[in-house]
């Protein structure tokens, strides 16, 4: 393989940029809980001990109201559609 193979489709090819993407397996989409406990732990360089406390707060109160309803919503989209990100 050369590196111009990687880069360009030979010509007269029929092959696309996008034309293998529905033999791509599904995204999995991550449990709410640990994209929050990821987003906190992101955080902790950068905040102090009071600003980490009170954002813990915020994400708690994100994560029992609107979040717990937009991570539903995209349950449901993952459910019936194979790319449920965009």
């Amino acid at each position: 393989m050369n590196r111009e193979s990687i880069y360009y489709l030979p010509e007269g090819s029929t092959e696309s940029t996008f034309c293998y993407d529905e033999d791509r397996p599904r995204l999995p989409l991550p449990k709410l809980d640990h994209t929050l406990k990821r987003y906190l732990e992101s955080l902790k360089p950068f905040g102090t001990a009071e600003e980490l406390e009170n954002t813990k707060k915020i994400i708690e109160t994100f994560r029992k109201g609107v979040g717990a309803k937009l991570q539903t919503i995209l349950e449901e989209k993952a459910a019936n559609e194979k790319n449920w990100n965009i």
